[in-house]
């Protein structure tokens, strides 16, 4: 009888616990100007299906086309990715996927073997079965968004701070303002959001950059609380290759919209 009440106590507040989340969802959604629709799943205002292709069957979609869509979206240089890495003392970052010449590294003077492991390492190209094990939950992987030629598919602006809600939310309704299609989500530790706004073709970064700061201008405007260190970056962080190494941005999709990203530096010149 004990086993049963506590079963039942167990139960209760589980079924608390949902109804206190699906409250926080739905606030969540409607700040950053997000809908539910009659389905029962959740839409942006600003129409999805320009981002994210609605899939209208019942069947889950094969794992080819899951790679495809992943490959539409996300795209960056294809030479090379980064995978995501946690150290034993809690650290995590992201270092570029290669072989590495450990001989030559082993060989060279102490001072000089990050330099010598950058020279001699091989970048794995970006292929499918890295995808494949991202989107199983096998690794975690980044994709660098600054192309050779200084262009860029994506433009992504990260919010963070303790006033990122209402920013990210106020953001949101400039680019539906200005007809801007975006996608919103929550950052990895659940106190930031990350707006991303693909484009049909490549641009080059530098323009992509201004559109970011043009609408953040936009929204100072409506929101002056919002200041110039209330978001954290814009990515792609840098217009050319010469100015910094590529920076690596996450696009993961395995549970609805994640992203999981900061930085890794490979070589420019690889």
């Amino acid at each position: 009888m004990t086993s049963r009440n506590n079963s039942e106590e167990r139960l209760g507040s589980t079924e608390e616990e949902c109804e206190r989340l699906r409250a926080e969802n739905t606030r969540l959604r409607a700040m950053l100007g997000m809908r539910e629709s009659t389905s029962g799943e959740y839409s942006q205002t600003n129409n999805p299906a320009d981002v994210v292709p609605e899939n209208r069957s019942d069947r889950p979609p094969a794992p080819e086309k899951k790679i495809a869509l992943f490959r539409s979206l996300f795209r960056g240089r294809e030479d090379a990715y980064a995978i995501r890495w946690e150290g034993r003392n809690g650290r995590s970052g992201y270092s570029p996927a290669g072989a590495m010449d450990w001989r030559a590294i082993h060989a060279a003077r102490p001072e000089d073997r990050k330099k010598v492991a950058r020279k001699t390492r091989m970048l794995h190209p970006l292929s499918d079965d890295a995808i494949r094990n991202h989107l199983t939950g096998k690794q975690t992987i980044g994709v660098y968004p600054l192309l050779p030629d200084e262009t860029c598919w994506f433009l992504v602006v990260d919010f963070d701070k303790k006033c990122w809600m209402a920013d990210a939310a106020a953001f949101a309704a400039t680019c539906r303002r200005f007809e801007v299609p975006i996608a919103v989500e929550r950052s990895r530790s659940g106190n930031g959001a990350h707006i991303w706004l693909f484009f049909d073709r490549p641009v080059f970064a530098a323009n992509a950059r201004q559109l970011g700061c043009a609408l953040l201008t936009r929204t100072m405007e409506n929101r002056h609380e919002i200041g110039l260190d209330s978001y954290d970056r814009l990515f792609p962080r840098s217009t050319t290759m010469l100015m910094s190494r590529c920076q690596c941005w996450l696009g993961c999709i395995k549970r609805g919209w994640q992203a999981m990203p900061r930085s890794a530096t490979p070589s420019s010149r690889s």
